[in-house]
C-alpha cells in the first residue's frame, strides 16, 4: 500500500537500501518486547517492513532486468531463498552450539545486515526515481 508511492517519488534502490535498514534494525523488537501485545506489534511492524522491502526489491529487480534484456528476476529469487535458508540454518547451528544469549545474536545478525546492505548499495543499478516503472528503457 506505500511501498508503490515510495518507490514511484524516490526510486527502487533508494527504498530497498532504506527499508532494508530499517528491516535489519526491527530485528531486535521482539526480543524487546515486554508483552503479546508488545509482540505482536513487533512482528506486525517486521512484517509491514517487510513488505516494502520486497516491493521495492522486485522493482529495482525488473529494472535490472530490462537492462539486462534477458530474464534473471526468478535468479534473484533463487538467492534470496538461498541466503533466507542459510541465515536460518546459520541460526540453528549456533542455537544447537549453546549460543548463550540469543539477543546478541539477533544483535550481530542485525549488524551483519546492515553492513552488508550499506556495502552493496553503492553499487546497485541506478534509481527509477521519476520514471514511469511500467515503460523503462534499457540502457
Amino acid at each position: 500500500m506505500t511501498a508503490g508511492p515510495l518507490v514511484a517519488r524516490f526510486g527502487s534502490r533508494t527504498v530497498t537500501v532504506v527499508s532494508g535498514l530499517a528491516l535489519a534494525a526491527s530485528l531486535v523488537l521482539p526480543g524487546l518486547a515486554g508483552s503479546w501485545f508488545a509482540l505482536a506489534a513487533a512482528l506486525t511492524a517486521i512484517g509491514a517492513i517487510d513488505a516494502v522491502v520486497d516491493v521495492a526489491m522486485n522493482a529495482h529487480g525488473v529494472l535490472v532486468e530490462r537492462r539486462y534484456e534477458r530474464p534473471i528476476l526468478t535468479s534473484f529469487h533463487g538467492l534470496w531463498s538461498t541466503g533466507a535458508t542459510t541465515g536460518a540454518l546459520a541460526g540453528v547451528g549456533t542455537c544447537v552450539a549453546g549460543a548463550p544469549r540469543p539477543n546478541a545474536r539477533v544483535r550481530t545478525d542485525t549488524a551483519s545486515d546492515a553492513l552488508v546492505r550499506l556495502i552493496c548499495a553503492p553499487g546497485a543499478t541506478s534509481d527509477t526515481r521519476g520514471q514511469d516503472p511500467t515503460n523503462l528503457e534499457p540502457s
